[in-house]
């Protein structure tokens, strides 16, 4: 459940999360904090709340990380022939390399396995100028 949350969460998971708890950190607040029942309790929504604006900022970030993460993996490849991800296809999910593999179709299987909101994923294909301008006379 942790790294579901770590990841967003849904509404179930932060529901379960909150019931499984709420009542442990309370008990923690009033024994060792020396609070009242109703301080504790106050501590404890602050607390949840910290954690699910934490948990909001992440899943806004992750897209940022993925584009960051492959702008540093193409620039590799077609710095360095040799390094791994040269001329080969990579998928990335929640800011981390998840597949690298010689066809899209290898690498959106494994993206699929790994998350499935579409949303916190990318595929590059590292080595090649995503800064050129082709143009498309006609499609076949």
């Amino acid at each position: 459940m942790i790294r579901r949350l770590s990841r967003g969460g849904s509404e179930a998971d932060w529901r379960q999360f909150v019931e499984d708890y709420w009542g442990p950190i309370c008990r923690f607040a009033m024994h060792w904090g020396g609070l009242t029942a109703a301080d504790a309790e106050d501590i404890t929504a602050a607390t949840f709340q910290a954690l699910l604006e934490a948990a909001m900022t992440m899943t806004a970030s992750i897209p940022a990380m993925n584009r960051e993460l492959a702008e540093r993996i193409n620039a590799e490849a077609k710095r360095d022939p040799h390094s791994p991800y040269a001329g080969k296809f990579v998928g990335i999910a929640n800011g981390q390399i998840v597949a690298v593999a010689d066809s899209w179709r290898e690498v959106s299987r494994r993206l699929r396995q790994v998350e499935s909101d579409p949303g916190k994923c990318c595929c590059i294909e590292a080595s090649a100028d995503y800064d050129a301008i082709h143009e498309v006379w006609s499609i076949p």
